[in-house]
């Protein structure tokens, strides 16, 4: 799904972590923290 948004979307912020599956924040929520912390740093 994401390298489809990645292809209809021009400059997509979208991130890909490794190693995550369907539940992402249960399975590498310091990861997804980051993330978001990183998104909201660079958003606001």
């Amino acid at each position: 799904m994401a390298t489809r948004y990645k292809a209809l979307i021009p400059n997509p912020k979208a991130v890909e972590l490794e190693d995550c599956g369907h539940w992402t924040a249960w399975e590498q929520p310091n990861m997804v923290k980051e993330e978001i912390l990183r998104f909201l740093a660079i958003s606001s």
